[in-house]
């Protein structure tokens, strides 16, 4: 890469360590660490959600699916879409029973006791680091392909910044970086597609150049399985820690939904464009690994300064996620873990004081897993196993108003781990062509169920 390139990615960094600086140095409490004074505006707030909802894995592997599968791709990648507006259905009740919480441990402790807020905190830490992680190693991927740098050198660069103002500043440092790192990936992704596309003549040059069964949804059995389930995976809202953050965020029922809303709409076209860099990359070169796709047409195809430019949005794609975690958990531990632990004798102060050490320790954490794993994808399945089949089934309940004992949150969590665990130990993925993450929440829900209505008949009787 040019000096000039070098030069565009090293201001990328100083220009999002003093944004975290500037907007995060008026943290006074944990609340203000945790979510903010809720007076974002809604322009903010579809930022960082949008930039929080994208992430290594979403972006690499829809362009990798694009290469492989053309545009079918991007009808499994706008599950995620679907997700958003899903997710605006649960808003009205997050903010009328739970608004005075700052995690989603706390909203499990009242819908089933105290020991509950532990275990979730727990799980919201867990799956922070893996996450973290998975983003360290993209980051590491994406310095070495382009700036030669070691992959545990570039990981460990891109903790320390992140790190300088998540720790630094809470939420809002997040936030505002998370707006900046926005602006970057909305204008460095379409920029790039289109760049890209000139060289075969736009887009009414480019089509007839694509094979034929990319622009068709013919599929085998074992490829249809697999990718309704995958499509299914994105569908199903999650409620991971950091978008329970963001909705607790808002200010408002209305700015909630109308900012999920536009994130909704933002993130198909996101993965649309994605899956397209994906066929720019199978039309260049069939022959390339379809991982490294986006990196090769970034590479090929970008001039100089663009190309500085394009490494700065992918930088800022990893980063916006791995900070949203790095502080969901922090928070979690130091609030939903080790206040409760202590007999909830912290100060605020201390639980802030304890909240930024977390997340010192968790960055540093993280990037010491990342280097322990070979790939992204296999770093994901960890971390969908930490959260989904443990918290979401009696988190999603409980906000609709679905009562239940605590004795079926713990039943549940049980049977979502050990579908997880089997369905890993057997190697069941290549025999039904679909991971576990699906099973395992079923058999969470199952046991959910059961376990409150064995218990509801056991008083009636």
């Amino acid at each position: 890469m040019t000096n000039l390139d070098i030069g565009i990615i090293i201001g990328y960094f100083a220009i999002t360590i003093i944004i975290g600086y500037f907007f995060g140095r008026n943290v006074k409490t944990m609340r203000d660490y945790a979510i903010g004074s809720r007076n974002f505006t809604t322009t903010i707030l579809v930022g960082t959600i949008f930039a929080t909802w994208i992430d290594s894995e979403s972006t690499f592997n829809a362009t990798t699916l694009g290469f492989k599968m053309g545009f079918v791709a991007a009808a499994i990648g706008t599950g995620s879409a679907l997700n958003m507006m899903i997710l605006r259905y649960a808003i009205p009740n997050i903010h009328k029973n739970f608004k005075n919480t700052i995690s989603a441990g706390e909203m499990m402790e009242q819908l089933y006791g105290p020991t509950s807020r532990i275990f979730t905190g727990i799980a919201s830490t867990l799956i922070s680091m893996v996450f973290i992680a998975t983003q360290y190693k993209a980051t590491s991927y994406v310095a070495n392909y382009f700036l030669g740098m070691p992959p545990e050198i570039a990981a460990y660069v891109s903790a320390a910044i992140t790190i300088t103002y998540a720790c630094f500043g809470g939420i809002r440092a997040v936030t505002f970086t998370d707006m900046f790192q926005f602006y970057i990936v909305i204008s460095f992704i379409p920029i790039m597609c289109g760049h890209a596309l000139q060289y075969f003549g736009a887009l009414p040059g480019f089509i007839p150049l694509v094979p034929a069964e990319k622009l068709s949804i013919h599929m085998d059995t074992k490829s249809a399985i697999s990718n309704i389930f995958l499509f299914l995976s994105y569908s199903i809202p999650l409620l991971s820690p950091p978008i329970i953050q963001r909705v607790l965020m808002a200010s408002s029922v209305d700015q909630a939904k109308k900012a999920f809303g536009i994130a909704a709409l933002l993130y198909m076209l996101f993965m649309i464009t994605t899956s397209l860099i994906g066929l720019i990359a199978l039309v260049s070169n069939p022959d390339i690994d379809p991982n490294n796709a986006f990196v090769y047409v970034a590479d090929k195809y970008m001039p100089i300064g663009l190309k500085g430019f394009a490494v700065a949005g992918m930088l800022a794609v990893i980063m916006s996620s791995a900070d949203s975690f790095m502080n969901t958990g922090a928070v979690a531990l130091a609030h939903d873990v080790i206040h409760p632990l202590s007999g909830h004798s912290l100060s605020d102060r201390a639980q802030l004081i304890i909240t930024r050490a977390v997340t010192f320790i968790i960055g540093i954490l993280a990037t010491i897993i990342a280097s322990r794993f070979n790939t992204i994808l296999e770093l994901m399945l960890y971390a969908y196993t930490l959260w989904g089949p443990v918290i979401t089934i009696p988190l999603v309940a409980g906000i609709m108003g679905y009562k239940a004992p605590k004795e079926s949150f713990y039943s549940a969590m049980v049977a979502g781990i050990s579908v997880s665990v089997l369905w890993e130990v057997y190697h069941l993925e290549p025999i039904v062509y679909f991971g576990s993450l699906i099973p395992a929440l079923l058999a969470n829900l199952i046991a959910f169920i059961t376990t409150n209505i064995i218990i509801n008949r056991k008083k009636i009787a």
